[in-house]
């Protein structure tokens, strides 16, 4: 016989996790210079995870896992945000690694023009963000452009050179006009993102 209480508890939804950042997409065109600057740190030597052309932005805040009814909630403190600062122009240029160029782990593009704008923007979203129990993060925000994860030790010599040796051209200047909030979904391919909102900027 079926029992109510079981029927009753079985119904009962379980509270969903997402792995949610908040991010400033680009255009097709810049990360398709973002892949050419890829294709200049590769070698037949050289493993690292890359990211795929779609997946190429620049992360402003990231949440880690976040129980889904919150996502209304995470979406309207970004709206609240977003609306407080003015759209901007941003330029990408300078490769960079982390923790340092001598000891690279994860390659990235620096921004040479919107930084300001940009520490703006990641400091209110700390200090708002924080009211939904997001610790502030410890180290001092680098707004940059990850183009890969480097995989192995045998790597990080023949990119360090590499990095030392670049004279990266700036981008063509992106109108920062909105944020995204987006979802982080991993797999055996990789992350697969997807927006869950936008909020303008201004």
């Amino acid at each position: 016989m079926d029992n109510p209480a079981f029927r009753e508890q079985r119904s009962v939804s379980v509270p969903q996790r997402i792995r949610v950042f908040i991010a400033i997409e680009l255009p097709v065109s810049v990360r398709k210079w973002a892949v050419g600057l890829q294709q200049s740190l590769s070698g037949k030597d050289i493993d690292v995870r890359w990211v795929k052309l779609p997946h190429v932005h620049l992360t402003l805040k990231f949440l880690g896992e976040v129980q889904d009814r919150l996502i209304p909630e995470i979406c309207d403190c970004v709206k609240g945000v977003s609306q407080s600062c003015e759209p901007f122009s941003m330029k990408l240029s300078d490769l960079g690694a982390f923790p340092n160029v001598e000891n690279p782990r994860t390659l990235w593009i620096g921004v040479a023009q919107g930084s300001d704008q940009l520490l703006a923007l990641h400091g209110k979203l700390e200090n708002e963000l924080e009211k939904f129990g997001f610790v502030p993060e410890a180290r001092r925000f680098t707004p940059h452009v990850t183009l890969g994860r480097i995989r192995n030790v045998a790597s990080k010599t023949e990119i360090a050179g590499k990095l030392r040796m670049s004279n990266t051209s700036e981008s063509e200047a992106v109108s920062v006009t909105e944020l995204a909030v987006m979802s982080s979904e991993l797999s055996s391919e990789g992350p697969q993102y997807r927006r869950m909102g936008r909020a303008a900027l201004g």
